[in-house]
């Protein structure tokens, strides 16, 4: 099995802590594909949220002979607030990966471009050194 964290199968049946999940019986759900699943249904309840509120405003319109105006404002307001709440929420989340995968001590893309340019470099004296011997 690979040393890439976000590659680790988890298993709920051999996980004293609690943090594993199965995708299926006896089989391993790798940590990335857990927290993409995660998130995509976390994202499709925010969306269906939206939906029924803004649902519920135009019904309210309806049964309160509210002015269309008015319901739409409120239609309008319910859906900003939606979109406030699930974009703190993705802040959210995107903060506590970044400190989950810190504490895993997982290089941050910065860190993985900065290894790579330097790899880069030693490859190009490594073969200016090879021309030179030649």
């Amino acid at each position: 099995m690979s040393d890439d964290p976000t590659r680790k199968g988890l298993d709920a049946s051999s996980d004293d802590d609690g943090d594993g999940a199965r995708a299926g019986r006896g089989r391993k759900m790798p940590l990335q594909e857990l927290l993409k699943g995660a998130w995509a249904a976390a994202h499709g309840l925010a969306q269906d949220a939206e939906q029924e509120a803004r649902r519920l405003t135009e019904r309210l319109a309806e049964l309160a002979d509210v002015p269309r105006g008015e319901a739409e404002r409120l239609a309008l307001e319910v859906r900003d607030r939606f979109r406030d709440n699930r974009e703190q929420l993705e802040c959210r989340v995107d903060e506590e990966v970044r400190a989950y995968l810190s504490r895993l001590r997982f290089p941050s893309m910065a860190d993985l471009q900065a290894m790579t340019s330097h790899v880069d470099g030693l490859e190009a004296r490594v073969r200016a050194l090879e021309r030179r011997r030649r």
